[in-house]
């Protein structure tokens, strides 16, 4: 049988826990219970400095980079969950997710102001970021999810729902997709719910290639866990329901030709096999999936969040060892049909958290430990085959963590928690790298 995971931690359930609702105002005495952070937040810009570092070997990314705390002016903080991540060809990056958090510095802390106003956050070049309006002001959204048009703006998908404890999945009441600026809502509309028992959790990334988009979304039916599809071809909204079997994960990508859906599931053809990895592709006007092609046998260490980055070229994953007590990332490049072409490949231990993007031919790993109080940070640049180049840092960064590749900048958005109750509790910490590598073709980036 799979290993169903346990619902990922995030930054703001170890931090704080506040009432939904109309907007307030309260005070952070009561609630700064956690573990510190090495530095007050909201200061003047810093450097991320490597412990260890190969400059040299790395092409396009500077493994110098500021950090600095997300700001909507000087008076206002924000922390954002970066459940997407997704960079414009102009340079402009989407940051959207659940909670998010605006702090008002009164001069000796910081309160905490309205909650269901705003969906996330767009960073560009300039000091501040900007707050994304909600397109449902008051109502509870999570499960977000986007994509980059050509015509500037962003394909977001998300979820109203009903939030229940950190241990539980939210309760889907409906499903949504618009496009939006950052600034300005168009074109919303609602899809259906196949099941009111759809987990927002673990749904894949939304993807999108030349006008079709597409969407998985585990749920549970009769005990038995499927998968629904939604599906954008000629601007108009499809779903359909797939058994693939025992499902754990699943993630989406498009290339040019096909459609490829990697799939973690129990193997039904082996005593002991606990989460093993598999593809499957189909034609974008075919209703069934072909292949079942399995990359990796896991036997009893088991694979957990497969990503793709490249347009579907390159599929990563990460990889439980049962005995050590570690997590591993690993990947393999895909063909065109969406099939392995390549042995996998490890490229790093301690993967609590695994990201990518892709621009130009190479790829940028960010891989996260979590490991307190000493997280450990490892920046990877990839290009085919060579050895990949590494930086690795011990940070104060907590809770998940995004990364993406916005024209001649890398941008690595996590959460920093609180030294003292005179600090906000959580904010999103904006790491930027020059990125050397500039494509013509604009970014590729990763949820």
């Amino acid at each position: 049988m799979p290993l169903f995971p346990s619902r990922r931690t995030r930054a703001c359930a170890s931090v704080i826990r506040v009432t939904r609702g109309a907007a307030t105002s309260l005070s952070l005495a009561g609630v700064l219970s956690f573990a510190p952070a090495s530095a007050r937040l909201l200061r003047a810009q810093s450097l991320a400095s490597p412990v260890s570092s190969h400059a040299d070997s790395f092409r396009c990314l500077d493994t110098a980079a500021r950090a600095v705390p997300a700001r909507l002016d000087d008076k206002h903080g924000i922390y954002v969950e970066q459940e997407t991540i997704v960079a414009q060809r102009d340079g402009r990056v989407l940051v959207a997710g659940n909670p998010v958090f605006v702090w008002r510095d009164r001069g000796d802390g910081f309160d905490l102001l309205a909650r269901d106003s705003l969906f996330g956050m767009v960073i560009d070049t300039s000091a501040f970021v900007r707050a994304i309006p909600s397109p449902l002001p008051g109502h509870v959204l999570d499960g977000m999810r986007a994509a980059a048009l050509p015509n500037g703006r962003w394909l977001v998908s998300f979820f109203e729902v009903i939030p229940m404890p950190p241990e539980q999945a939210p309760i889907a009441k409906a499903l949504w997709v618009g496009e939006t600026d950052g600034i300005t809502w168009r074109d919303l509309h609602l899809l259906p719910l196949v099941a009111d028992s759809m987990d927002i959790r673990f749904l894949s990334p939304l993807a999108w290639k030349n006008g079709r988009a597409r969407l998985a979304v585990p749920f549970v039916r009769d005990h038995h866990r499927l998968i629904a599809l939604y599906s954008l071809d000629s601007s108009r909204w499809t779903t359909s329901v797939h058994d693939v079997g025992l499902l754990a994960y699943v993630a989406v990508a498009l290339s040019e030709t096909r459609d490829v859906m990697a799939v973690v599931k129990a193997a039904a053809d082996t005593v002991v096999d606990v989460n093993s990895l598999f593809l499957y592709s189909k034609n974008p006007t075919d209703s069934v999936w072909s292949g079942g092609i399995r990359v990796l046998h896991a036997g009893v260490d088991p694979v957990r969040d497969p990503i793709f980055a490249a347009d579907a070229r390159l599929l990563a994953w990460r990889r439980l060892r049962v005995r050590e007590r570690s997590k591993e990332a690993w990947f393999t490049a895909v063909d065109d049909e969406g099939g392995p072409i390549a042995s996998p490949v490890r490229i790093a231990v301690g993967a609590e958290e695994l990201r990518a993007s892709e621009q130009g031919g190479a790829v940028l790993w960010a891989i996260y430990d979590r490991v307190w109080p000493n997280p450990t940070l490892q920046l990877l640049e990839q290009h085919g085959n060579d050895e990949p180049a590494r930086i690795t840092r011990v940070t104060s960064y907590k809770g998940l963590l995004a990364v993406t590749i916005a024209r001649n900048r890398a941008i690595l958005v996590s959460a920093r928690a609180a030294e003292t109750n005179r600090d906000p509790a959580v904010i999103s910490m904006i790491e930027t790298h020059t990125w050397r590598c500039l494509s013509q073709k604009g970014p590729h980036a990763m949820q």
